[in-house]
């Protein structure tokens, strides 16, 4: 059976087949190819999909959408009609992130990549991942119903353009995009970026990217490494990278650092978590020309040193505070490792607070271990490492039974002594307030990975191929990127103002936002409901939308949402 509207030639090449019979062209496609033993060589198999109507356009069958299930015609409903968006449609939340898409040049960066058809399904995606706080492609078209798109005619689509959408992407467009993305900056201006990283768990096996690794919630499990770079001299995300789940975060920088180099930046500053300290990190980043401020593991020899050797020289000093945390500091010059070529400055901090934290755990912690050790005489001696740590053990040779202990006190004394300290290495002088104002700064990079995994529903992959999992994170890059500009939008406005409402915050501004709406009146056309609450006008405004812009532009987008088009496969 022949559908009622024509499709555009597909355009495959090899794999389009077109055959004249009685004067009708039929367009048959190449599903795949069979060895024939008789006659030594592959025989094509093809499916008829439609037949020729013109020139570069056909008639499609039912096997067309089998095929080509995102330019296969609309779907209709059991009555032969058009499925209709929903009379009331949610477009404040689409008014900023349109702003801010146009802002950033997504639009024309993905129609460089993409058509425009989907150009505008990324962005939606993207959106949909915003408000919804969900990445699941079966509920997407009950997004699409209640919202204004970034689609050509704001055409609504199946879950099953979602994933054909994901698997068309490719794994080479990603890095595309993340070129074009970088291409727009100033490459010579000095930056310092947050490096992060985070695995995500899938149910995928067969993907070359999921291998068996540490999820971040614990146990051994299919995992894929995802990492983010994030600028934060101008507060934004700059690239993403993905790597197979068995790889560790410390051995991945090297890596990073080469990419960083082919997108073109000369003066990077890396900041980095105590996950990354390694010689092999530190000498690639002095090899590169990286700066670095790097936070060192907190019981490391050099860090016990350095905190022995400064104690109680500046914990109580006015001039060694460090901004408004309670933090104090004190900055030393020495050498990381003996043959160290390069001179370091460690930056030693002192909190209150976190010494009560960490001695209040220690405490705990040895009661654990002595109530343990106390049930457990007269059986098996522990073989716990921290036990064995701090605590001399009383073993009978045999049959190696356990009589009695006693704390080793010179260990357990030396780390009450160090309740409290931390360290910051960098590779550059600076001052301890300025080096933990900079470290505070990374602090965005890890919310991106708390929104991703949080309020973008990004915890778990949910696709079956490697071309799907590349479009799914070059659609989540974008989200970020999206959600990170309404983060710092608010928060610079927060800033502005004399009191400090509670809904200057992303989840809570979107939920204001969701209730600009738009309802369709018996004429057909969609309008604005109610006027703009005073929330939603200071909201608009972080973002440079007026009331006036904002009332025009909920009119502008009656006449597209009026069409009411069909879901498209």
């Amino acid at each position: 059976m022949y559908l009622d509207e024509k499709v555009p030639l597909p355009r495959v090449e090899g794999k389009i087949t077109l055959k004249e019979v009685r004067g009708t062209k039929y367009v048959y496609f190449e599903t795949g190819r069979v060895y024939d033993k008789a006659r030594k060589f592959n025989v094509p198999r093809r499916r008829l999909v439609g037949k020729m109507a013109g020139d570069g356009w056909m008639m499609p069958n039912e096997n067309y959408a089998k095929f080509f299930p995102r330019t296969a015609p609309k779907a209709r409903n059991g009555r032969g009609e058009a499925a209709r968006r929903s009379a009331c449609v949610r477009a404040g939340t689409f008014l900023v992130l349109r702003k801010i898409a146009e802002e950033k040049g997504l639009p024309d960066i993905l129609e460089r990549l993409f058509s425009k058809e989907d150009a505008g399904m990324l962005l939606d995606l993207a959106a949909y991942s915003i408000v919804c706080e969900d990445n699941a492609a079966q509920y997407f078209p009950d997004y699409e119903r209640t919202h204004p798109l970034f689609a050509p005619g704001m055409s609504i689509r199946s879950d099953t353009a979602v994933s054909a959408f994901y698997a068309s992407v490719g794994e080479e467009r990603p890095l595309e995009f993340v070129a074009a993305w970088n291409e727009r900056r100033d490459k010579s201006e000095r930056i310092w970026v947050s490096y992060d990283s985070t695995n995500k768990v899938s149910q995928a096996g067969d993907l070359e990217m999921v291998e068996f690794g540490r999820a971040k919630d614990g146990g051994c499990r299919p995992v894929f490494g995802v990492a983010i770079g994030w600028d934060k001299t101008h507060r934004e995300p700059l690239f993403w990278e993905e790597y197979p789940g068995s790889v560790v975060d410390v051995s991945q920088l090297r890596w990073m650092l080469a990419k960083v180099r082919g997108l073109g930046y000369a003066c990077v500053g890396f900041i980095l978590d105590r996950g990354y300290f390694s010689r092999a990190n530190i000498e690639a980043m002095d090899a590169g020309g990286h700066g670095f401020l790097l936070m060192i593991k907190g019981r490391k020899r050099l860090v016990v040193g350095l905190v022995e050797k400064v104690r109680g020289t500046f914990e109580s000093r006015l001039a060694a505070r460090a901004g408004r945390s309670g933090v104090y500091g004190t900055t030393v010059k020495a050498k990381l490792w003996e043959d160290d070529k390069r001179t370091r400055f460690v930056h030693v901090f002192h909190s209150a607070s976190l010494e009560a934290a960490e001695r209040a755990d220690l405490e705990a912690q040895m009661d654990r271990a002595e109530r343990w050790l106390a049930a457990h005489v007269g059986q098996a001696a522990p073989a716990e490492p921290w036990i064995r740590r701090h605590y001399a053990l009383d073993v009978e040779k045999k049959p190696g039974l356990l009589r009695g202990w006693t704390p080793r006190a010179d260990v357990l004394e030396r780390e009450m002594r160090l309740c409290g300290y931390f360290a910051l290495v960098s590779s550059e002088e600076m001052t301890a307030a300025a080096a933990l104002a900079l470290y505070k700064g990374r602090d965005p990079s890890e919310k991106l990975f708390r929104a991703d995994k949080s309020h973008l529903g990004d915890r778990t992959a949910r696709v079956q191929s490697d071309a799907a999992l590349a479009g799914k994170n070059l659609t989540e890059f974008v989200a970020l990127v999206l959600r990170n500009r309404i983060h710092t939008g608010l928060l610079d406005a927060l800033e502005t103002m004399d009191k400090k409402p509670n809904w200057m915050n992303v989840p809570a501004a979107i939920r204001e936002l969701e209730k600009i709406e738009l309802v369709r009146l018996p004429d057909g056309l969609y309008r604005q409901d109610y006027a703009l609450t005073a929330t939603q006008k200071t909201i608009l405004s972080a973002f440079g939308i007026a009331e006036t812009a904002a009332t025009a532009q909920l009119a502008a987008l009656s006449p597209a949402l009026a069409m009411t088009p069909a879901p498209a496969e």
